[in-house]
């Protein structure tokens, strides 16, 4: 919980302080396992202390669009109970199994919970919001572009900087990872295959390496 970026510029007494007005304790989630579904109204919001959750439109005919992953420290429905309705537009499932804490908005935003805290707090939320739009500006830019190739290597790009280095674990399996792009999994697996022999990436299951080449390709390029 201390990790979690809902209690930046806290200290670890003011949290323990927190923890005991707000109730807050954990919940443990086993693999697959739903932690709201889709269409679902909340009036809380998680931090994600550990394991893995991803966020997903469920469609009638089986199909299933990957829009977001959360990992331990990332804060799932913050930007849900923020709104009017309250109304989950994903399906959050456990992708392995994970400690979640419920956080009630309303009391966290009301007056048990006071002085700097409270400002902090407030920042904090905020900052967390804009990081989650950011999040998902990156995803519409990843699927705006029209062929595989400049989604794969868009994606990269974005995951290299996030990271700040070349080599970087997607956290993905190649279903999971063709769903989050939007693609066939075989197109995919094929075109990493390509990309491979042409010297742009490495990879070994979910763990990527750019190249120099990758760098210099035209279709990176904006």
């Amino acid at each position: 919980m201390f990790s979690s970026g809902l209690f930046d510029g806290i200290s670890r007494g003011d949290i323990e302080k927190l923890r005991k007005t707000l109730n807050l304790y954990p919940r443990y989630l086993n693999a697959r396992e739903i932690l709201i579904d889709e269409g679902e109204t909340t009036n809380v919001f998680w931090l994600l202390i550990s394991g893995r959750l991803q966020g997903a439109r469920c469609y009638p005919d089986g199909g299933i669009d990957l829009v977001q992953f959360y990992a331990a420290g990332d804060t799932v429905c913050l930007d849900v109970v923020c709104t009017r309705t309250r109304r989950s537009l994903l399906q959050v499932s456990c992708v392995r199994p994970a400690e979640v804490v419920a956080v009630d908005y309303a009391r966290l935003m009301g007056p048990s919970v006071k002085g700097a805290a409270r400002d902090a707090v407030a920042a904090n939320v905020v900052r967390l919001l804009a990081d989650d739009s950011m999040r998902k500006q990156y995803k519409i830019d990843v699927l705006y572009k029209k062929s595989l190739r400049a989604r794969v290597m868009t994606f990269f790009q974005h995951m290299a900087d996030k990271v700040g280095a070349a080599s970087f674990d997607v956290g993905m399996d190649r279903e999971q990872l063709s769903q989050y792009l939007g693609v066939n999994r075989s197109a995919l697996s094929h075109e990493l295959s390509i990309m491979r022999s042409e010297g742009l990436i490495r990879f070994s299951k979910s763990k990527f390496e750019l190249l120099p080449c990758f760098y210099s390709s035209n279709e990176n390029r904006p």
